[in-house]
């Protein structure tokens, strides 16, 4: 149930809202994130992938395999 309810409230967010001190190109402003998501294993359509800088590997080179699976947003430190 706890998960249900937070889907639904990220239903209502887009990424203008997730990342309001940001400069977004219009087109990916009003977009719907369904989801947050740092493993690409996770990713499901409308999630946002966070590309993160681990020990081991940095989240970057997950971003394709993150696409590939429906994020419809990499966000990362830097490119």
């Amino acid at each position: 149930p706890r998960a249900a309810k937070q889907r639904e409230l990220l239903a209502l967010i887009t990424l203008a809202d997730l990342l309001p001190d940001v400069r977004l190109p219009p087109e990916a402003a009003g977009r719907s994130v369904r989801g947050l998501a740092a493993d690409s294993r996770r990713i499901e359509d409308g999630f946002a992938f966070f590309a993160l800088s681990g020990a081991n590997a940095n989240g970057l080179a997950f971003a394709p395999a993150a696409l590939a699976a429906g994020a419809c947003a990499v966000i990362c430190e830097r490119a």
